[in-house]
């Protein structure tokens, strides 16, 4: 099992519960920039208001000046504030899958993400494992995702860019036995083959 990710279940099997958490080293750093950003923004905000900033001449920014400088500021704060939450979410969120009486619901937090879900077990008809590289400055990255084949034929997806296929596998294999799925031979799901 990987070291981000708990299992829970009752006695009877009957409700299961996998936690992942999001956490990884990078987003540590990623956060304190953020913050170093937004710290930043505010006080030159703060100072432009206050009317103690000047301009190359020396002379203090006042007056008609202010509100476009005012208004890239909170261009600027707004994409501080963004990516705060978006990497405190990579620090604090988990994303939970819960099988409880023929559902499947999916779940972010504490902090609200996008991509919770609940489906219904008798609709899915099949999990995929996939994988997907992008180019990046360090080299190709890849990424895999879980998703479920609906009996409707719709492709809905449980969790996408994982940086591990070893985390994509073990949702889809853990899931799959309780939804009573069999298990088909297929080429390569997130690299390697399924298992019967």
């Amino acid at each position: 099992m990987p070291t981000s990710i708990s299992v829970a279940r009752d006695d009877t099997d009957a409700s299961f519960t996998i936690t992942l958490r999001w956490y990884r080293p990078v987003f540590a750093v990623l956060l304190a920039i953020a913050m170093a950003w937004d710290a930043i923004i505010a006080w030159m905000a703060h100072a432009l208001m206050a009317g103690t900033m000047v301009d190359k001449h020396g002379q203090l920014i006042v007056g008609a000046a202010v509100a476009p400088n005012m208004a890239l500021f909170a261009i600027l704060l707004a994409i501080g504030w963004v990516a705060t939450y978006l990497t405190l979410a990579g620090v604090m969120n988990r994303t939970t899958f819960h099988l409880h009486q023929g559902t499947l619901t999916i779940s972010h937090g504490p902090l609200p993400g996008w991509g919770a879900r609940e489906l219904a077990t008798r609709d899915i008809e099949r999990l995929v494992c996939s994988e997907r590289t992008t180019r990046e400055k360090g080299g190709p990255q890849t990424w895999y995702s879980v998703a479920a084949k609906l009996s409707s034929g719709e492709t809905k997806p449980l969790i996408k860019d994982l940086p591990d296929a070893d985390q994509a596998l073990f949702i889809e294999q853990e899931i799959k036995p309780r939804l009573n799925i069999v298990d088909v031979r297929v080429p390569a799901d997130c690299g390697r083959r399924s298992t019967p």
